[in-house]
């Protein structure tokens, strides 16, 4: 998806092709990559050569989107948000500008506004639907974007809602639009991934705010740890140790001081059963898997993945069980108080933080051997364009507009300014700051929960090593395959047999 497009050429020098530097690999809008093919006249060497799009950079040196120099005369750009995100995404006010953060937002709006000569009218809807209130939020998203008198253009918010929107048939296939423009550095290559069958309905750019602030993280005391005589855990990440096994030998060299002050100190604190997800995708495992055809199937559907999983579950069970480890609701606080060695949490949680004694960690790798991976909760933000859309060429440069001005306006500060500068404790935490930010893995079945009305597929595996439940042997990978795998699958073919119809129609 995001790679760049690519043109061949062959250069023939008696006989004999001059291998010039080859650019990577890099794929069209759809995913299928340009060719040609050679005449029957041409000596086929089987080497051929690739040249790089060239893009503009501004004067920080951040890559320039190529949205054309044209106005919109005011036009209006109807638009569905959370209000919940309102502040971070699209906001009505820059509120207290003491906030810069919040300024730099809203003014990062009006400059878009000012940039394409639109009016963004943003009807923001109540909640992100958790406690019961999916279904509420679902009907009136089908309200609005189907039979509703007000035709919008745009929606932006709460992630776990486009694929529901997608899967009935609400949206408009963004791979039929020129811009977003998919090879630009804002669009991670891995949502590619939730292209199914030709269509991509959805998209979240590395850069938002709620993206960045939605980062999973495991945060690490750097004087309690290093007064237990063990070395600073940013070092083992720059060196490419900092592994799971690593963080249970860290935890566990609190045990005497969780022993003698139960309920007070601990080496590790979760602070949800549902952040352990973190620990899933962290270690590499995945909710659905792509087929060469970029077809998904449930991952877990492979036994010998089974296998693999249920391992490393075993490995967290036993730790989970120990007594300098608290996994609870609202346990944000022993961070702030200073009476947890590591916690995992997402990365807004380090803005109360009065100092940066507490380093932020990427969640450790399953073995040296592995990559990290980054995910992030289901709080980050989603673009997508509703099928009815009178204007849908312009709602794909407004999301264009708004990817380009956040990777080079908004992260710059807040990942930069707000993070980095102020929470990395030296150059070493901020290459760290830099892997984790890299890392972020997106994952179809994970974006389609919502889309699933039988369960999700992590709960397939979540059972396995959360909370209390982790004791009950009933928890099992292998009883909870058995009991819910096979629905998990229909259900999947479900939500893609709907993505193929929209995909034929749209």
């Amino acid at each position: 998806m995001k790679n760049l497009k690519r043109f061949l050429c062959l250069a023939l020098c008696a006989l004999v092709l001059l291998p010039l530097l080859i650019a990577c690999n890099k794929g069209n809008k759809g995913g299928d990559e340009e060719t040609t093919t050679p005449s029957d006249d041409v000596v086929d060497t089987g080497v051929s050569t690739e040249t790089e799009r060239v893009f503009q950079y501004d004067e920080n040196g951040y890559v320039m989107d190529e949205i054309p120099d044209t106005t919109y005369d005011g036009r209006k750009v109807a638009i569905i948000g959370w209000k919940g995100q309102e502040r971070y995404t699209i906001p009505t006010q820059s509120g207290n500008h003491d906030l810069q953060l919040y300024a730099k937002i809203y003014y990062h709006r009006l400059a878009i506004e000012a940039r394409l000569d639109v009016q963004l009218d943003v009807k923001y809807i109540t909640s992100h639907g958790n406690g019961g209130m999916q279904s509420d939020i679902v009907n009136e998203l089908e309200i609005l974007l189907g039979s509703g008198d007000t035709k919008y253009d745009l929606v932006q918010g709460y992630s776990l809602y486009p694929a529901v929107m997608a899967q009935r048939g609400l949206l408009y296939n963004i791979n039929k639009l020129q811009y977003p423009d998919m090879d630009m550095p804002w669009w991670p290559e891995e949502i590619a991934n939730w292209n199914q069958y030709g269509g991509l309905y959805y998209i979240a750019n590395g850069s938002s705010t709620m993206g960045l602030r939605s980062m999973f993280v495991l945060f690490s005391n750097t004087k309690m740890i290093t007064a237990e005589g063990l070395t600073d855990p940013v070092e083992l990440v720059i060196d490419g140790k900092w592994t799971v096994e690593k963080m249970i030998e860290y935890a566990k060299a609190f045990n005497g001081v969780a022993t003698a002050n139960p309920g007070e100190m601990y080496g590790f604190v979760v602070d949800d059963f549902s952040r352990m997800d973190a620990y899933y995708y962290g270690a590499g495992f995945q909710s659905t898997v792509n087929d060469a055809n970029g077809v998904a199937s449930i991952a877990l559907k492979d036994p010998s993945y089974r296998t693999r999983v249920s391992d490393y579950a075993d490995i967290l069970i036993d730790f989970f069980k120990r007594p300098e480890v608290e996994i609870a609701l609202n346990t944000t606080m022993l961070m702030k108080e200073k009476k947890t060695a590591m916690m995992s949490a997402y990365m807004s949680v380090i803005e109360g933080m009065p100092d940066n004694e507490y380093a932020a960690l990427p969640i450790p790798k399953i073995d040296e051997d592995a990559r990290h991976y980054t995910m992030q909760t289901n709080g980050y933000d989603m673009w997508a364009i509703p099928k009815n859309s009178t204007q849908p060429d312009l709602a794909g440069i407004v999301i264009e507009a708004f990817a380009s001005s956040e990777y080079r306006n908004i992260a710059p500060y807040y990942f930069e300014t707000v993070l980095k500068d102020r929470y990395a404790q030296d150059t070493k935490g901020m290459q760290v700051f830099d892997i984790i930010r890299n890392s972020i893995v997106y994952d179809f079945g994970r974006s389609c929960q919502f889309a699933f009305t039988k369960g999700t597929v992590e709960g397939l595996w979540r059972n396995c090593f959360s909370t209390s439940r982790l004791k009950d042997p009933k928890n099992s990978l292998e009883s909870g395959w058995a009991n819910k795998g096979e629905l998990m699958e229909i259900e999947l073919m479900q939500i893609q047999k709907n993505l193929r119809n929209n995909s034929r129609d749209n």
